[in-house]
């Protein structure tokens, strides 16, 4: 996991500014628009979309409810997802992906809800 570890320590200027993922981007060899950021928090959401990559609010935290989901999706997520094992399907699903995303390899999430959540 070495040099695969990013914290606000490590940059100027924490979320929601851009820093943070831009420099995880740069370190590890991507550019921005390549980049799949997956955050439960608006100001995540709001730092990747600011560095122009594409976000998607993670709900399957204590965060739970209609206010969360709408805070993610005001600050930009383009999809909204509430179970690690309904993200690792959707990411799993996108064979572009494949090559860049080793996502979710961890326990799932404390509940079973199975519902994922797309923007029109």
């Amino acid at each position: 996991m070495a040099g695969r570890i990013f914290s606000a320590e490590d940059v100027k200027e924490g979320k929601p500014a851009p820093d943070l993922h831009l420099l995880a981007a740069r370190t590890m060899g991507f550019a921005p628009e390549d980049c799949l950021v997956i955050d439960d928090s608006p100001s995540g959401i709001l730092g990747a979309k600011r560095a122009g990559m594409t976000a998607w609010g993670f709900t399957g935290t204590n965060r739970q409810g209609e206010r969360w989901i709408e805070a993610l999706k005001k600050a930009g997520a383009d999809r909204i997802v509430d179970d690690f094992r309904v993200l690792r399907e959707v990411l799993e699903a996108q064979p572009e992906r494949e090559a860049k995303v080793d996502a979710c390899n961890g326990a799932p999430a404390a509940h079973n809800q199975n519902t994922f959540y797309q923007e029109n």
